[in-house]
């Protein structure tokens, strides 16, 4: 890990539950209640003025998540990253004031940390750091502008071969001899192939009119990475689980763009290539699916209804890449433990309150492929998604909802 540079920047330590939460309400759509300003108030955390970067020490309890605030006054090429000590794998998530996700990334900074850039409009934004098995996570989270210091290296060797992602500056190079996809017309009716990414990395595309995008790299046994160049700068995403979705709600400006696909396990394997134009609907179903995102409970989205939990509730389902959910009614205060059990998949539980907002997640307990939530659970209808990690195998699992009150 890098030297943090106690006299250029704040530092906060912030235990999620016990820690100082940020006096504003509604931050993030909510989902921004009790974080921690990223420089320790609201004023001295606008990143468009900050001198330097800013970070904290993010100390997260199992299944938590660690909430960082901050915002931009003038549109700002932000940089955020999350740096775990030790064995540590954070993963972040950066919500705009709507609570909606700008992005999110697992491994982009080498090493198990988390590393992403944007161009950000003027607002309040919330950066969220959670670890990507669900287990107490000690990290650092620095947020800056992207001629700020990086914490991260942000570029990542993937084995022995010496395969190295680049970095954020455009490769000049791989980008002219990319594969041409089109412009607006093609995107607009949706691109998809299927290429090596050892033979090809590159693909271009020009735009005449500003459109809004979504791009998807899908295999997941390669864990692929997105990058996006234009000619000033760069957006990355390594998040989707094992594959990798970038959304582009805003929509780009007319010029020549690259994408970069990268593999962080075995780049000798075909990958799937999509680019479209940004569907606000078929993103919030796409987050759903992964567990991002809980779902409506109007009737509009499968979810099964399991009513008041009493005690205990066990069900045999059949799990996918695609969460299987869930409602509980609570009705007193007390704890709740979700638990998913499957000896031939590798299950992840997540738990989202009713106001949405994420409560509990887990991926690997202690030393196995199963899954164990512990959610501190007040009166309320919680939503549980239970899914499984490799998005080409369907698997038989055993679930089992359990609530604990406290004795009188």
């Amino acid at each position: 890990m890098k030297s943090i540079h106690k006299n250029t920047a704040t530092i906060a330590i912030a235990l999620m539950g016990l820690s100082s939460p940020a006096f504003a309400q509604a931050i993030c759509g909510g989902d921004g209640d009790g974080g921690v300003w990223i420089a320790g108030d609201e004023a001295s955390s606008d990143i468009s003025n900050t001198a330097t970067y800013q970070e904290q020490l993010a100390l997260v309890l199992a299944g938590n998540a660690h909430i960082a605030l901050f915002s931009v006054s003038a549109a700002t090429n932000v940089r955020v990253e999350a740096q775990g000590s030790g064995a540590g794998d954070p993963m972040i998530s950066l919500l705009d004031g709507n609570g909606d996700t700008v992005l999110s990334d697992d491994d982009s900074g080498g090493d198990g940390a988390s590393f992403a850039e944007a161009s950000l409009e003027p607002g309040t934004y919330c950066l969220r750091t959670s670890s990507f098995e669900g287990s107490a996570l000690t990290a650092t989270v620095r947020i800056g502008r992207t001629e700020h210091e990086q914490l991260t290296s942000g570029a990542i060797v993937i084995d022995d071969g010496g395969i190295q992602v680049p970095s954020r500056a455009l490769p000049a190079e791989g980008c002219q001899t990319g594969i041409a996809l089109g412009g607006n017309t093609e995107i607009n009716m949706g691109i998809r192939q299927t290429n090596f990414i050892d033979e090809t990395s590159y693909y271009t595309f020009s735009l005449d009119a500003p459109l809004a995008i979504s791009i998807t790299a899908e295999n997941s046994d390669l864990d692929p990475m997105i990058r996006l160049y234009d000619s000033t700068f760069t957006q990355l995403s390594d998040y989707d689980w094992l594959n990798a979705r970038l959304d582009i709600a805003s929509p780009l400006e007319p010029d020549e763009y690259c994408i970069g696909i990268f593999a962080l396990s075995d780049a000798s394997l075909p990958t799937a290539i999509s680019i479209s134009a940004y569907d606000p609907e078929a993103a919030l179903l796409s987050r759903i699916a992964n567990g991002e995102d809980s779902p409506p409970l109007d009737g509009s989205y499968p979810v099964e209804m399991l009513g008041e939990l009493k005690a205990l509730h066990s069900a045999d389902i059949e799990i996918s890449s695609e969460a299987s959910w869930f409602t509980l009614d609570i009705s007193e205060p007390g704890l709740l433990l979700v638990e998913a059990i499957s000896e031939a998949g590798d299950p992840w539980v997540v738990v989202f309150d009713d106001t949405g907002r994420k409560a509990g997640y887990n991926d690997d307990n202690l030393d196995s492929l199963d899954s164990l939530v512990a959610v501190r659970v007040t009166p309320g209808t919680y939503s549980i998604g239970i899914g499984e990690l490799d998005d080409e195998v369907i698997s038989p699992a055993r679930v089992t909802f359990e609530r604990f009150v406290p004795t009188r």
